[in-house]
């Protein structure tokens, strides 16, 4: 295969790949939608790429809320403004 040949084939690939970014980067700034909670419009004609986003967002933050420490529902707990720890009152 000569070096003319090389290029000629990764000329051809890499046109077909830059194709196929700028359409998918083209739908994505017209593909947009709403986002419904119970029934009721919170955002309105969202992009999709800030869908994705905070979709990512949204996984992380429960990622977050799923390791705070929770208390033991056995116990009865009262709110200490002192910093430490808070004992449960028996």
């Amino acid at each position: 295969m000569s070096a003319t040949d090389v290029i000629g084939d990764v000329s051809k690939s890499l046109t077909r790949l830059f194709d196929l970014v700028l359409t998918q980067d083209v739908a994505n700034t017209r593909a947009k939608a709403d986002v419904v909670v119970d029934g009721r419009t919170i955002l309105a004609d969202v992009p999709v790429t800030y869908l994705l986003f905070l979709e990512k967002q949204l996984v992380d933050l429960y990622a977050f809320v799923d390791k705070l420490p929770v208390l033991d529902p056995a116990e009865t707990w009262t709110f200490n403004d002192a910093p430490g720890r808070t004992p449960p009152t028996r």
